[in-house]
């Protein structure tokens, strides 16, 4: 008697260690690769339209970017110029020329 109660506690503890185990598992994960790679192709081919405003990311990106071009054009930003150098920059490439100009004239 002793022998079949511990074969059935040892059954249930199994059962019921293998049901927690298969919980927590993700359901079908080759179909929720295949949504993702589904998604992904259709977004990759989405372009925006070029008169289209840009988005708050690509305009934080570009501002980064012209941020690193005047670090490098004029050393440590310290001049007050008024001109807002990201908006112009951000929608038309700017030369070295005019970055110099209108943020450390004292460089040209």
């Amino acid at each position: 008697m002793k022998t079949l109660t511990l074969v059935v506690l040892l059954s249930l503890t199994i059962t019921v260690a293998h049901s927690t185990f298969n919980a927590e598992k993700p359901l079908m994960p080759e179909l929720v690769d295949n949504q993702a790679n589904f998604f992904a192709e259709m977004f990759n081919d989405i372009q925006g339209s070029p008169n289209a405003k840009k988005s708050r990311s690509r305009r934080l990106s570009c501002g980064f970017k012209i941020l690193q071009k005047i670090a490098g054009y004029c050393g440590e930003l310290t001049s007050e110029t008024g001109v807002d150098i990201a908006s112009i920059c951000c929608r038309s490439e700017c030369s070295e020329e005019f970055i110099k100009r209108s943020v450390c004239p004292e460089m040209l």
